[in-house]
């Protein structure tokens, strides 16, 4: 039996919640769909990555875009591609990288739990879901 996503990705499903969470403060107007188009462009990304075919950022929404530009590099750092940095400005040595397929099947999970609270609570029910989550 495969392990559930949430139970072995735990980690890195936070790492973008985290981040979502964190536009979502600075962005108050942010709604569940500008989450869900900004998710959907990355499953793209990652599922040509996947396939080895070459991706094109297609146009979002501002409000998406924005979203888009603030998880990418999250989900390039989870997939060893990239590094971050501390407050001082020092590389954050990133975790055991995960594949584009596993990316893409984190990217999944977040947007059905998007679909889930805008359905149970509105146009911001993910949103404010989610927050509570981080401090």
């Amino acid at each position: 039996m495969h392990p559930r996503i949430d139970d072995e990705y735990l980690d890195v499903l936070q790492n973008i919640e985290s981040a979502i969470v964190q536009e979502y403060r600075d962005q108050p107007e942010l709604l569940d769909y500008d989450v869900e188009e900004a998710l959907e462009e990355l499953i793209s990304k990652y599922r040509a990555i996947s396939a080895n075919r070459t991706y094109t950022h297609k146009r979002l929404s501002e409000r998406a875009e924005k979203l888009f530009v603030e998880l990418e590099p999250v989900c390039e750092w989870r997939i060893g591609n990239a590094y971050l940095e501390d407050s001082k400005g020092r590389e954050v040595k990133g975790p055991e990288p995960i594949t584009a397929e596993e990316m893409v099947a984190c990217l999944r999970k977040i947007k059905k739990s998007v679909g889930k609270w805008t359905r149970e609570r509105g146009r911001q029910g993910y949103l404010n879901f989610v927050k509570h989550f981080f401090g």
